[in-house]
């Protein structure tokens, strides 16, 4: 069933869309253009379009949120928490690490706009994720008065969708910053300074592993941490460049010019030979001509 604030929110992007339709058709858009949104063919007004789709777009999801929340009922709230009637809401006790992430992602973002427009990506990318984290936890913690039930009540949500795109981004945003700490190093400074991080990742890990009663905040200081450095360490990198390759055989087969050499000395050969050939040729018109 669609609840109240669904249907609203289900109305303004349906409008957003007829009227996106309408302002394409009245500034010289094409059929196609439209239903493929500007994918293949003209949609008229550029700006104006992008706007109410942007609209719509927004609006729909708002819609579905609301419809997964219902409103924020009692009634559906009571059933997810599995409990018969519903807790006072208090205040939340616990830290929440997305504030921090949430400012470490606009620096990235304010960085990328200096360094390179993929950071700049990446950053609001961050951005999105930490609001949505961000939103979800804040709506779970204050759903009932059991802080364990807003923990499942939050986990049931976000945890099937968090799992796959955490690995994700982490694996990506790893290989990419370490990437360019490494291709800046020489040869072996990058072997050096791969293998003191993947000592102290082990070492870190392995220390957290042996304490189960580490705090949260421990945690999250620590991974801001090697964020920070990572991210650090990336920003020179990128500003550095990548050091010079040198293909093998760029100075001969070997790298040590003796291929070139070996060329050289055929080419004076062959030029040697031609020499003495045109001297030979020489001789034989001169006696044919005595």
């Amino acid at each position: 069933m669609i609840t109240l604030g669904a249907k609203l929110y289900f109305g303004i992007a349906a409008f957003a869309l007829v009227a996106a339709a309408v302002l394409g058709f009245a500034t010289d858009a094409s059929v196609l253009g439209i239903l493929s949104f500007g994918w293949s063919g003209p949609i008229g007004d550029q700006l104006g379009y992008t706007v109410l789709l942007g609209l719509a777009l927004a609006s729909f999801f708002m819609g579905v949120v609301t419809t997964a929340f219902r409103d924020a009922d009692a009634t559906a709230v009571t059933q997810v928490a599995g409990t018969e009637t519903l807790p006072a809401p208090t205040p939340p006790a616990g830290l929440s690490p997305w504030p921090v992430v949430a400012a470490f992602s606009v620096a990235l973002l304010v960085i990328g706009l200096v360094v390179q427009p993929l950071l700049f990506g990446l950053g609001v990318l961050l951005v999105l994720i930490s609001a949505l984290e961000w939103t979800a936890t804040a709506w779970a913690d204050r759903a009932t008065g059991d802080p364990v039930a807003n923990l499942a009540i939050r986990n049931r949500l976000m945890v099937p969708v968090e799992i796959p795109g955490a690995a994700l981004l982490g694996i990506a945003t790893f290989v990419f910053f370490a990437s360019r700490v490494l291709l800046s190093l020489s040869k072996w400074g990058s072997i050096a300074v791969f293998a003191v991080a993947a000592i102290a990742i082990i070492a870190v890990a392995s220390l957290i592993a042996t304490r189960p009663a580490t705090s949260r905040s421990v945690i999250t200081a620590v991974l801001l941490v090697g964020g920070v450095s990572l991210l650090a360490g990336g920003i020179v990198g990128i500003s550095a460049g990548e050091r010079d390759f040198h293909q093998l055989g760029e100075h001969g087969d070997d790298g040590t010019g003796h291929a070139d050499d070996a060329a050289d000395e055929q080419i004076e050969t062959e030029t040697g030979s031609g020499s003495d050939n045109d001297a030979v040729t020489d001789t034989t018109d001169g006696d044919t001509e005595g």
